[in-house]
């Protein structure tokens, strides 16, 4: 039944992905674990073809990741999947590296985090939400490291504490309580 099913959500995704628009699919390969279960699915476009769709999955047979491969190497999407069925990561890759927004997200599907990678390194302006949608945290990194203004808020979107990260350390530079008074 797993395998009906696997094969089942294989096809589903491919015509969610575009693959196989007006392309001749070629191949497809099952890549099985010691004891026959599947762990992997490559849709091929062709049977030489190193651009392909891999579909990655739990012992049980439920999805865990679905990736683009150009070359033999990661290049394009990359979805994840938390053990309820739920998407849990989105990204992109370029040669292997996660590169442009990435997105993890709540059970539901709220986003829980969104920041910018470069060469699997986080750039930028990242931001972390409450369940409920509104915005806790926002602060910028250089090369994963947190660096310069960071603003956390309350969940009612006032906020809560400003601080500057530098060389030294996290220097606060103030505190606000829900109501938005100072707290000295």
């Amino acid at each position: 039944m797993k395998q009906i099913t696997i094969i089942g959500l294989t096809l589903i995704l491919l015509s969610s992905c575009n693959l196989q628009t007006n392309d001749n699919l070629n191949s497809i390969e099952i890549i099985t674990n010691d004891q026959g279960e599947v762990d992997d699915i490559r849709i091929h476009r062709s049977k030489t073809d190193s651009n392909y769709i891999q579909l990655t999955f739990y012992p049980d047979g439920e999805i865990k990741m679905l990736r683009e491969f150009k070359n033999g190497e990661e290049n394009g999407k990359s979805l994840g999947w938390n053990r309820k069925g739920n998407l849990g990561i989105e990204g992109y890759k370029i040669n292997g590296e996660y590169d442009r927004v990435t997105r993890e997200v709540y059970v539901d599907g709220r986003t829980a985090f969104e920041g910018k990678r470069i060469e699997s390194e986080f750039e930028g302006i990242n931001n972390i939400f409450y369940k409920s949608g509104a915005i806790e945290r926002r602060w910028n990194r250089v090369k994963s490291k947190d660096f310069g203004r960071s603003i956390y808020y309350h969940e009612n979107g006032l906020i809560k504490e400003i601080g500057d990260f530098t060389d030294t350390g996290y220097v606060l530079v103030g505190k606000w309580d829900e109501n938005g008074e100072k707290i000295e």
